[in-house]
């Protein structure tokens, strides 16, 4: 509805809203089964509907990408089921700001009100909101190109699954079970966490880098590689050395690269 919104907490409450010049209108109150729900196509999320993490401010240049998750520790989200928005820089205090979803959770309220497309999260929207009042009336909303439009995941049909299983088993499990006897000291490492930047801002706070002019993330290599504006010194390389020998990292220095790993016993 033109100039109305939503503001969904729970199944137990929802507040229908007008936009007055920007300012939200406090209308009345509802609940989930309310059937004018149907009608919106605006929907502000409370804050219990979604979660949100700051990173602090490091001793270095970081310029996430715009679909990276940086808070994958803290986040007990399957991958398939998260809704990320893109991290958000706080130029008063430093570091990045980010929020993220449950697909599954996004898609239920969907469900209640199918018309809605874009479900904006209030961190972002709301204008010094007051959240010890009944409501929020009176206080100023700004759309912004932050919000979720939460699809269904792909899935693939049953039957191929079940060829492609079949022809595993039969054709070559004999051969992964001999190659996997035949290399025992085959390691997989899989790490879902992001714990390769909390230990690098960790190592940054020990050790203050030279001037950074890019710095990249590989979650999956659990590796941070920095590109400096200038090559780094011998004494400098020799006290990266001795903190990873302490903290169990692996460095490599290229004239003005560095490349931090936390998985410090992968040979390479």
């Amino acid at each position: 509805m033109k100039n109305q919104v939503i503001r969904y907490i729970s199944t137990e409450r929802v507040e229908f809203y007008r936009l007055d010049g920007g300012e939200l209108t406090y209308i009345r109150s509802t609940n989930a089964t309310d059937a004018s729900l149907k009608k919106y196509d605006k929907v502000i999320l409370s804050k219990e509907n979604y979660a949100e993490a700051t990173l602090d401010k490091a001793a270095h240049d970081f310029n996430p990408d715009k679909e990276q998750f940086l808070f994958s520790s803290y986040s007990t989200l399957d991958i398939t089921d998260l809704l990320c928005l893109p991290a958000q820089a706080l130029p008063s205090e430093g570091g990045f700001h980010q929020v993220w979803a449950s697909r599954q959770k996004l898609l239920e309220i969907k469900e209640l009100i199918p018309k809605a497309q874009k479900f904006y999260p209030e961190t972002y929207f709301l204008i010094n909101p007051i959240f010890d009042k009944e409501n929020l009336n009176g206080t100023e909303f700004k759309f912004q190109k932050l919000y979720f439009t939460p699809t269904s995941a792909r899935r693939g049909t049953k039957v191929l699954p079940t060829f492609l299983f079949f022809c595993l088993f039969f054709g070559i499990a004999p051969w992964l079970l001999s190659h996997f006897l035949n290399n025992t000291q085959s390691k997989l490492y899989f790490q879902n966490q992001m714990e390769v930047l909390e230990r690098f801002t960790r190592m940054t706070q020990s050790l203050k880098l030279p001037t950074v002019n890019s710095l990249n993330i590989n979650n999956s290599l659990q590796t941070v590689t920095i590109q400096l504006a200038s090559p780094i010194g011998e004494t400098f390389s020799k006290d990266l050395d001795a903190y990873c020998s302490l903290d169990l990292c692996q460095i490599t220095v290229e004239q003005d690269k560095i490349i931090f790993s936390t998985l410090s016993d992968v040979k390479k």
